[in-house]
């Protein structure tokens, strides 16, 4: 009996290869992870140039978090934000404590100029809530998740 390989085969096993050969599965979701200084302001506005906020004080029941176009060090990372589509997975860890998380499903992206709000719902969390002005890192799934 044979091998039949798809890929990669002995050169003595027969190729079957599909024809034609298809082409790489396109994305437009991406991932990445920046750091941001939390706010413990609730208000929907600007959290102002590297700074996070949630509309809720409760940050693990938050349906919104704002989100500055500039990460802590000055980086301008608006195309990130741009690219993240609903479904995806936000985290939000405290820098220093990997233990000190929050968890959401993005469900919206609003581009606002200057910072984004991102509509969410809430998932798993510990340790909450961020305090004022603690740095954290935000991280966003390369694909939305089921």
């Amino acid at each position: 009996m044979h091998a039949v390989c798809a890929y990669y085969c002995p050169l003595s096993a027969p190729s079957v290869l599909p024809d034609p050969w298809p082409a790489p599965a396109q994305s437009t979701t991406h991932g990445f992870a920046a750091g941001y200084k939390a706010r413990t302001s609730t208000a929907a506005q600007d959290p102002g140039t590297g700074n996070v906020a949630w509309n809720n004080a409760a940050q693990s029941s938050a349906s919104q978090i704002f989100i500055s176009t500039h990460t802590t060090g000055g980086t301008d990372v608006s195309q990130l934000w741009q690219g993240i589509v609903a479904g995806q997975q936000l985290t939000v860890q405290l820098k220093a404590d990997n233990e000190i998380y929050s968890r959401y499903t993005i469900n919206s992206v609003t581009d606002n100029g200057t910072w984004f709000a991102i509509g969410v719902t809430p998932g798993s969390s510990a340790g909450l809530p961020f305090t004022n002005n603690s740095d954290v890192i935000i991280g966003v799934s390369a694909a939305p998740i089921a």
